[in-house]
């Protein structure tokens, strides 16, 4: 092994059971995702043990690991996720936001454009996954998991102004991605877009 393997190399070795290789995948990241993960929870000792988490999760399932994986966004975006959880579980609050989304969609009971619930909710996710970080915090702090806005510009330092704006953007973001992904399907788009209205507040 040479003295400092790229990502791709570290993944393959990581695959063959190479506790080294893990070893220096964990000394160049794990700083920046214990940043990553106490900019969410201001908690170095929790902010420690959830990026550590993420890392066990990795070796757990170092097996499945695709080697073309961008490790560095895989880690942070794992370790952001992690701290989110935390926070929830912290708040004691489950929000039925997602749930609610799609029962909206399906009362619209058009068999042509509804999808199942799994799909939909897949759909989401995945759209929600595509905006930047910070605006992903802050949309899934606020309209997945119930905090308000003084109670996430106290957690992540920032103005309530700030979080207007990001949460603004995230919808206006998420349209958009969630049209694109089904190929122009305006009357999907119109379907989704009613039932976040009671949802998102849009």
């Amino acid at each position: 092994m040479t003295n400092n393997p790229d990502d791709k190399i570290l993944i393959h070795q990581i695959k063959d059971n190479d506790e080294k290789a893990f070893r220096l995948l964990f000394n160049r990241y794990y700083k920046n995702m214990l940043v990553a993960a106490n900019r969410i929870l201001k908690d170095q000792s929790v902010s420690q043990d959830a990026a550590q988490d993420v890392f066990v999760l990795l070796w757990k399932n170092r097996a499945n690991l695709s080697e073309d994986i961008n490790i560095k966004a895989y880690l942070n975006r794992a370790a952001v996720n992690k701290a989110l959880t935390i926070l929830k579980k912290r708040k004691k609050t489950v929000s039925e936001s997602e749930n609610t989304l799609v029962n909206e969609v399906d009362t619209a009971r058009n068999p042509d454009t509804i999808l199942n619930q799994k799909e939909l909710k897949k759909l989401v996710h995945d759209a929600i996954d595509q905006l930047p970080e910070k605006r992903r915090i802050i949309f899934t702090m606020c309209r997945l998991q119930g905090f308000s806005h003084k109670e996430i510009a106290k957690e992540l330092d920032i103005s309530t102004k700030t979080i207007e704006n990001q949460i603004t953007q995230a919808v206006k973001q998420l349209r958009t991605i969630i049209k694109s992904s089904h190929n122009g399907n305006f009357d999907l788009f119109q379907i989704l877009i009613i039932g976040a209205i009671g949802v998102f507040g849009i």
